[in-house]
């Protein structure tokens, strides 16, 4: 029964890669601590980015998927605070 295996193995690897975190574009970071429609439209590229491997990563810790969710949600909101004090 190796060849279920391998597909198991195929299918988990495939998953973590769809969830891994991509290179951190710095000048979108910047970008995105200002005020204006162009800082809005890079925070809300950052947000497109890093939500699914933050929500990964929260279920890969065993955190039910409501609850990843809303820890998620609450990494962008510290985020948002952040950026507004």
């Amino acid at each position: 029964m190796a060849a279920p295996r391998a597909k198991e193995n195929a299918l988990m690897f495939a998953k973590s890669e769809a969830v891994a975190f991509t290179t951190t574009h710095w000048s979108v970071v910047l970008e995105a601590q200002g005020e204006s429609p162009a800082a809005l439209e890079a925070l809300d590229k950052l947000c497109r980015t890093y939500w699914r491997p933050i929500y990964g990563f929260v279920r890969r810790q065993g955190v039910g998927p409501e609850e990843a969710k809303d820890l998620t949600q609450g990494s962008a909101e510290d985020a948002l605070t952040c950026r507004m004090t």
